[in-house]
């Protein structure tokens, strides 16, 4: 009667660990909203409540790599501090993370291009643009006000129109040589900007790149 005793007791606790572990990968399963691509997963949003605090973005969403963050994918996702997005991921949509809280992220090597108004609007101080990059889409980085530094790595090709403008805030922005095109209003009202080097393979620097910079004291131009 004792090892019968035993023997239900254990298949319960079976059972239980089951449902268990049943209900974490259905979790899992649903927490991402995401579309097929091909043998990629491009990630479209969150199912249920808005992701607040720390976020990383999965190198693998079930059998799929991600490969890409769609457009508006967390827009507005207010409480949202910091996200890192793995080396999977090729594409960061447009207003993928506009008016969200993000404060830090990390774009790791591997991504290509970075849309239209990405994070915009956001609360970034920060910013490393690794050497994988290849286009920054227009005012992708507009209106961070909080925005102090920002390195591109070598490889970005050009800056687009508005990328940086409205960042108020920015001191420092190292400009790599593989630029060769600064676009429209680039950094248009960095009014705290003091020293700009513009690399030697810039061929063209558009209108109001610079406009507004006031506190702008020091350009080097290669002759």
């Amino acid at each position: 009667m004792a090892r019968i005793i035993k023997l239900a007791i254990l298949v319960i606790f079976l059972a239980l660990m089951i449902l268990t572990l049943w209900m974490v990968v259905a979790h899992a399963d649903v927490q991402w909203q995401y579309e097929i691509r091909g043998d990629g997963a491009i990630i479209t949003g969150w199912e249920g409540d808005k992701p607040v605090g720390d976020l990383v973005i999965p190198s693998n969403i079930d059998e799929y790599s991600v490969i890409g963050i769609g457009d508006e994918a967390f827009k507005f996702s207010t409480g949202l501090t910091n996200v890192i997005i793995p080396g999977s991921v090729a594409h960061i949509g447009d207003d993928a993370f506009i008016f969200s809280d993000l404060a830090s992220v990390t774009i790791s090597e591997g991504v290509r291009s970075i849309g239209k108004f990405a994070f915009a609007f956001t609360n970034l101080t920060s910013l490393t643009i690794p050497a994988s990059v290849t286009s920054i889409g227009e005012l992708a980085f507009s209106s961070c006000e909080d925005l102090i530094e920002v390195i591109i790595s070598e490889g970005v090709t050009s800056i687009s129109d508005g990328a940086f403008l409205g960042c108020t805030s920015l001191t420092s922005v190292i400009i790599p040589e593989s630029v060769t095109w600064i676009g429209v209003q680039a950094f248009l009202g960095c009014s705290s900007l003091p020293n700009v080097i513009i690399p030697e393979n810039v061929t063209y620097i558009s209108v109001g790149a610079f406009s507004k910079c006031t506190s702008l004291t020091s350009v080097v131009i290669p002759v």
